[in-house]
């Protein structure tokens, strides 16, 4: 899943395994990046594309209603965790938002107050 795109993106187009699928949600740090199609087509991969930004308001409270069904549930139980990559103070807020457009982020980065 790719959550921020820019430059290095789909890099790891080449990582995938046999009918990987890389799915695009979020472009913040560039919207446009190379692709080397061949990587793609030889694990016979897919690229996807998506945005809740262009759904009406009925999708975007069943999708709201899907996530506290399936989703909440998991985290709660412990089955599904969210990678943390690293965790700033607020006032470190500049610093957060280089490491979110930068290369090798794997996780959330988190601010906290206090």
């Amino acid at each position: 899943m790719e959550l921020v795109g820019g430059q290095d993106s789909l890099q790891r187009v080449s990582l995938l395994r046999s009918r990987g699928k890389v799915l695009i949600v979020g472009v913040q740090a560039g919207a446009t990046v190379p692709l080397r199609m061949f990587d793609l087509m030889l694990v016979r991969g897919h690229l996807i594309g998506t945005t809740i930004r262009g759904r009406t308001h009925a999708e975007k409270a069943l999708l709201a209603d899907l996530v506290r069904t399936s989703v909440v549930p998991l985290l709660a139980q412990g089955r599904l965790r969210v990678p943390v990559d690293t965790t700033l103070s607020l006032d470190r807020y500049a610093d957060g938002y280089a490491r979110l457009a930068g290369p090798g982020k794997f996780g959330k980065v988190i601010l906290t107050c206090g």
